[in-house]
């Protein structure tokens, strides 16, 4: 009995993951097991026939997809990575939690079904201000676009229950004093905004504006990665990701505009996220005046370059 009760803590240290949402997306802080949950305790909405059939342990947990090539212990720790990945690159930190200094930790509980699939996702412990309502249009979005590698008893897929904490905590820079209004941003000014890098060479302002072009996408390119799934379905195309950079230089807002699935709109989301947090843009001006702008950027997935990227250690794919 001892062994068992020390096999179902363990399991359960595995599989609750602690996520920090930095104004967009998430550092990880794993935490502890909850020890007090019992197995047989009450699972809200389920009924009490569903209920049985729902497992909080078992013998092979569920897995979210992309390492189904790796062997144990490595597809694990790649599962978990890629869930982390996934929820890095959706969450979005609510503009009224943020314009608030709202911070806390909501506790997301679903079920991976016997098919895959994200069920019965429900709030269980909320902060308010859009973060539940953010947390839930994570597992919405991650049912519609995915199938998990299904938990298993003795062999046979089973529905097994998770619980996952989300702490919201805004970093440095990220604390927004009122959110962007549609008629404050422009789509082209007379200076548009410039990634840094070109300011201390003689240019004249078509150079300036084409070196800081190429040093967006030096950047972009040597942070993004092309993600696992999409290579193994030899997925390629563009995504086209939108966002505003403001009157103080700093990244706002991306949106995907266009994004062609497994992993590549969320993998820009990422170094959008990167780009946030460490770069300062020179921002745009309209009539002498810095003024928010709106920009789009196209980013091509090929795999042809991704290889010569590995190959030579280039920054492009």
């Amino acid at each position: 009995m001892n062994m068992q009760i020390s096999r179902l803590v363990i399991c359960m240290s595995f599989f609750l993951f602690g996520l920090s949402a930095h104004a967009m997306m998430t550092d990880v802080q794993i935490l502890p097991a909850l020890d007090t949950m019992d197995p047989t305790d009450s699972l809200g909405s389920l009924s009490q026939s569903d209920a049985e059939k729902v497992f909080q342990v078992v013998e092979e947990m569920p897995r979210f997809p992309g390492c189904e090539e790796k062997e144990e212990p490595e597809r694990s720790s790649c599962a978990t990575n890629k869930l982390l990945q996934y929820v890095y690159g959706n969450l979005r930190y609510p503009t009224e939690a943020k314009v608030n200094k709202v911070e806390g930790t909501v506790i997301a509980k679903f079920i991976i079904s016997e098919e895959g699939g994200v069920e019965k996702a429900e709030i269980t412990e909320d902060i308010g201000h859009g973060c539940g309502e953010a947390v839930l249009a994570i597992l919405t979005k991650m049912n519609e676009e995915l199938r998990w590698a299904p938990g298993r008893s003795k062999g046979e897929a089973v529905n097994v229950q998770f619980t996952l904490p989300v702490r919201f905590k805004l970093g440095p820079g990220n604390v927004q004093k009122k959110a962007l209004q549609d008629e404050e941003v422009v789509s082209k000014a007379d200076e548009m905004p410039r990634f840094p890098g070109c300011e201390e060479r003689t240019l004249d302002p078509k150079e300036l504006e084409a070196c800081a072009g190429h040093e967006l996408l030096s950047y972009v390119y040597a942070h993004l990665e092309y993600p696992e799934e999409a290579r193994v379905n030899k997925v390629e195309g563009l995504v086209v990701v939108q966002f505003v950079i403001t009157k103080d230089g700093r990244l706002q807002e991306p949106t995907l505009a266009k994004d062609i699935g497994y992993g590549c709109g969320q993998s820009v989301l990422a170094v959008m996220q990167k780009i946030e947090e460490e770069i300062t843009w020179i921002p745009g001006r309209q009539d002498g005046k810095e003024v928010d702008v709106k920009f789009t950027l196209p980013l091509r997935f090929e795999l042809e370059k991704e290889k010569k990227k590995k190959k030579r250690g280039k920054t492009r794919f």
